[in-house]
């Protein structure tokens, strides 16, 4: 399990207005007034992120000590450990001895998925089994098919299977029958446009997955890299990358999806690039926190995507060593962690997202800006009168449960030159802020309600007026 924030701090916190508010003893500030208090603890998605990992470390007590020392929470199963086979439910006892939830994925995108239904022990007994991934990147459009079609298994071409129609309901239907109440997921890419790799993908997965399921059960996993990097330092950023984040925000919020995990990349070897430094990988994790995610899952491609032979290095499941990227990783989720319990009482209400075009320098977020429109893209917002910034930044508008608002602000320039970004926001009738920034959780006094933060690049802040 993870260490608790400071629990004892938050244990002795005054509570006044039955519960509502309270003054933290370990927040840095002025306690003139009361700042909000919020509860830490160790319940999965309520006061504790998801934070997982494709794939799994060796199976040693050494590998799985670096793989919570680097912050992970859950362990998916992917290319060594298949269901049905001793060395999976070995696994999962030593997940259960180290407090680690597991998730066996246990489809493909391609014409062969398999199916925990052949499981032949019953994997009930075993704390640490969280669920499934049923499929990754699922294809086809979910339209019916014939019975006198061939079958999904037996397809020869992507054009010609139809998975998300044929396999991920069915076997959510197994799951919640089998062991009901677990974990059922199934990662999604999709893109703007047609043509893009996994096109109608989510709306398939939306209609005929995600409505038919109880709210409770209701799981969006998706995928959707920001940049890369070439040798002679050319620097591409997709343009739909805020889009992509937008689109899982919208379904998410219009279908109550319960859980919404983003795989953040890492490494991207089809650009010859090598691993993304810590403030890369914060930079995507502000950024998808601007839009209301409750989880991330690392991910990093293998050699089989390309023609590498350093397979051994740039494995997920062989690279839980003292390498470079797992520090990075560390610092990266070790921030997030600091104040998930905070940010989680917010992240369920989420209102929409704001676009502030930057004043001394802006690109449109190299063409992101263009690209994210939608109903939830705020113009203003009632709790904010006014906003400045130096750079393309995103602030994402979320509430928690009392109705107080909460604002994750997103430097947007990072994937560009790197600038710092200075951000000023006046809140509508405020005097203070609970406030905080690379982790570190203190209260600020507004000035006529504005608040102002120097944004390094790949940083963002969280902010509660009140």
């Amino acid at each position: 399990m993870r260490k608790l924030y400071k629990a004892c701090a938050l244990l002795s916190a005054f509570a006044i207005g039955g519960g509502s508010l309270g003054l933290f003893s370990d927040v840095k500030g002025s306690a003139d007034v009361l700042p909000p208090a919020y509860t830490d603890g160790n319940e999965m998605f309520e006061t504790e992120i998801f934070l997982g990992a494709w794939c799994e470390p060796e199976l040693s007590d050494t590998e799985f000590e670096k793989y919570m020392d680097y912050g992970f929470n859950v362990m998916y199963f992917n290319n060594e450990v298949q269901y049905n086979t001793r060395r999976f439910l070995e696994y999962l006892k030593k997940c259960d001895e180290y407090g680690l939830k597991a998730i066996s994925v246990i489809g493909a995108n391609r014409t062969n998925p398999t199916s925990l239904k052949y499981q032949k022990t019953s994997l009930a007994d075993y704390p640490a089994f969280y669920g499934i991934c049923a499929i990754d990147e699922p294809l086809g459009d979910g339209s019916p098919r014939e019975e006198d079609e061939i079958q999904a298994t037996e397809r020869t071409n992507w054009e010609s299977h139809n998975t998300v129609y044929d396999y991920i309901y069915s076997e959510y239907e197994y799951l919640a029958e089998t062991y009901p109440g677990k974990f059922f997921g199934s990662v999604i890419n999709y893109g703007p446009d047609e043509g893009d790799f996994g096109y109608g993908s989510l709306d398939a997965y939306v209609t005929y997955v995600l409505s038919k399921i109880p709210r409770q059960d209701r799981v969006l996993e998706f995928d959707r890299y920001p940049y890369s990097v070439l040798r002679d330092g050319n620097f591409t950023m997709y343009n739909s990358y805020l889009w992509g984040l937008y689109r899982a925000a919208e379904v998410s919020k219009e279908l109550s999806v319960e859980k919404r995990i983003y795989y953040y990349q890492q490494w991207w070897p089809f650009a010859m690039r090598e691993y993304l430094s810590a403030q890369e990988i914060t930079y995507q994790l502000y950024s998808a926190m601007c839009f209301g995610v409750n989880g991330f899952t690392a991910y990093k491609y293998a050699s089989y995507w390309a023609d590498y032979n350093d397979f051994e290095n740039f494995t997920m499941n062989s690279a839980w060593g003292e390498t470079e990227l797992n520090y990075y990783n560390q610092v990266a989720l070790n921030e997030i962690k600091n104040f998930d319990y905070i940010y989680l009482n917010f992240a369920d209400d989420w209102q929409g997202v704001m676009k502030v075009p930057g004043s001394e320098y802006t690109d449109g977020a190299m063409g992101n800006f263009s690209y994210l429109t939608g109903e939830y893209v705020l113009d203003s917002y009632a709790g904010i009168s006014a906003v400045t910034a130096t750079q393309d930044t995103i602030i994402g508008v979320m509430k928690d449960k009392e109705g107080r608002d909460g604002y994750m602000l997103s430097n947007q320039s990072f994937t560009l030159d790197r600038r710092t970004d200075t951000v000023s926001v006046t809140f509508a009738n405020a005097t203070h802020a609970l406030v905080v920034e690379k982790g570190e959780i203190r209260t600020a006094e507004l000035t006529d309600g504005t608040y102002t933060v120097e944004l390094e690049p790949g940083s963002g802040a969280f902010v509660i007026p009140y």
